[in-house]
């Protein structure tokens, strides 16, 4: 529709509008300095970690490809709620959750969805945290933004499903505060 290719329309209409200077579609064999390789675990094997060169996404797709420093990151969520990114009820749709992920609580939160985010509810209804996860062979990714807070958190991991126990450990020291308090 643009006469541009999917990683141009990306880079222009998302990269550059946000301001993510540190990112871009690279190809796995020729990572550029401050880009980390991924790693595998596998099973059993002479080493620990091997290279994801065989298991991930070798091209830009609408799932995955792109490579974000955790700023660029930030940079993004902060573009998205400020109206950067989208128009005015564009962006309000996008940031209000939608459905119902799932009928039951899970650590003590209604999970909602909506146009690609997850939304953490308490009790009351107030969203804790919206965000987006990301996953892929020798990938780990986690971009909350915490709207009582004001603050972004982005996690990055280079081993499989790594980020996600450091997101929570953040997310319940930026909720719970120190010895538990609701700071």
């Amino acid at each position: 529709m643009t006469g541009r290719s999917y990683e141009q329309v990306i880079a222009d209409e998302v990269f550059a509008r946000a301001g993510m200077t540190a990112s871009g579609f690279w190809a796995l064999d020729e990572l550029g300095p401050g880009i980390a390789e991924g790693y595998l675990t596998p099973a059993a094997g002479p080493t620990p970690y091997r290279t994801h060169h065989y298991t991930t996404t070798p091209r830009a797709a609408a799932d995955g490809g792109a490579t974000c420093s955790a700023a660029d990151l930030t940079a993004f969520a902060r573009a998205l709620r400020t109206g950067r990114l989208l128009d005015e009820g564009t962006t309000r749709l996008a940031l209000t959750p939608q459905v119902d992920e799932r009928a039951e609580k899970v650590r003590g939160y209604r999970w909602k969805y909506g146009f690609g985010l997850t939304h953490l509810l308490d009790d009351r209804g107030a969203v804790v945290r919206w965000g987006h996860t990301g996953e892929e062979d020798g990938v780990s990714a986690r971009l909350y933004h915490y709207p009582r807070h004001e603050v972004d958190v982005a996690v990055l991991g280079n081993v499989s499903w790594c980020a996600g126990d450091m997101g929570w450990a953040v997310h319940d020291a930026l909720v719970n505060g120190p010895a538990g308090s609701n700071g």
